[in-house]
């Protein structure tokens, strides 16, 4: 069984195999040990406040670093027509995804999560950019996807981006019953949910669940943005407030928030 001692002992040797003159192989066998390892660094890194196991996903997250930087020159090279050794960058591309899947919880995730608690406090200024994380698991729980997305000001929402991103498409279009999970700092505006419902409707079949959480509802004043919301759940999607449990699941313990009681109360209002 994979822990996360093993993790430690293990990555440093991985970034070895990158000299090897069977490119294709080495990152193969990389690809495989880093299915494990994503799943270790994750589920440890949830929650956790014990200070030993805190330092061992940092010296993990450094690895794994040293790793992806690595696996971004081989597939430079690649490109460049400097590594002729190998026909397609196809495995080290599975590499490149699934250590995006590991460092989810740890790079640029700070600024992602401080936005997502803070936006619709009372005595806050509202935040003009949307961010967006977004997770599809397959019907046996084995995280697939997990990206973050921003809009872009004055351009595409991230809803938008999300939609235009061939990995995500892939990540729904190649499995069955999957189950996607939208965490935004504002619930999706008229505009996005009407790509959203036409997204999900050409794929029905492929989507057992498709949930959106939210901590604030955006403009609902306006009655556009209240019918966007209405459509998205009378073709069958979930949408929700945010709650302490689905806080946690994006990586945020309350036991550790200083404002939990403003949060709630927020989360609460919004929820009816």
């Amino acid at each position: 069984m994979w822990t996360l001692d093993l993790c430690e002992f293990v990555l440093p040797g991985l970034k070895g195999l990158f000299y090897s003159p069977q490119v294709e192989m080495a990152c193969s066998v990389v690809h495989a040990v880093l299915k494990k390892v994503a799943v270790v660094v994750r589920r440890t890194s949830k929650g956790t406040r014990d200070k030993e196991k805190e330092q061992k996903i940092k010296v993990c997250t450094s690895e794994l670093k040293d790793i992806k930087d690595m696996t971004s020159d081989v597939i430079h090279a690649v490109k460049a027509g400097k590594k002729n050794n190998t026909e397609d960058p196809v495995s080290m591309k599975l590499v490149l995804k699934e250590l995006q899947l590991a460092l989810g919880t740890f790079l640029s995730n700070e600024e992602f999560l401080t936005t997502l608690l803070s936006t619709g406090l009372p005595d806050t200024d509202l935040p003009k950019r949307t961010y967006l994380i977004t997770v599809v698991k397959t019907d046996n729980g084995e995280e697939i996807y997990n990206e973050r997305f921003r809009n872009i000001p004055n351009g595409e929402h991230a809803e938008e981006r999300m939609l235009n991103d061939e990995d995500f498409l892939h990540a729904v279009d190649d499995h069955h019953n999957v189950k996607i999970i939208l965490t935004s700092n504002y619930s999706p505006c008229s505009k996005c949910a009407r790509k959203l419902i036409s997204f999900y409707k050409k794929r029905e079949r492929k989507i057992r669940k498709f949930i959106i959480q939210f901590p604030f509802l955006f403009k609902i004043q306006e009655e556009e943005n209240r019918s966007g919301l209405r459509r998205l759940n009378e073709v069958g999607v979930t949408l929700r407030a945010m709650n302490a449990d689905s806080w946690l699941k994006v990586g945020i313990d309350f036991m550790d928030v200083e404002d939990k009681e403003r949060i709630t109360e927020r989360d609460k209002k919004n929820s009816l």
